[in-house]
């Protein structure tokens, strides 16, 4: 598995939070989908309240 680390915003009550989140995926677009989730399901806010900004995979 990949490492992808995921930045973006999410909008809750007319106030801007910004996040980010290491993810082990496969790929970017797997990462995209569990940071919905997570973000989602932890916070309760809709995926059109969720902006990803950028995904970059993670070497070492």
């Amino acid at each position: 598995m990949k490492k992808f680390e995921v930045k973006g915003e999410y909008k809750q009550k007319n106030e801007k939070n910004k996040f980010v989140k290491i993810i082990n995926c496969k790929n970017q677009e797997d990462a995209k989908e569990n940071v919905f989730s997570l973000i989602g399901g932890k916070q309760k806010i809709p995926r059109r309240n969720i902006k990803i900004l950028e995904i970059t995979e993670v070497t070492k």
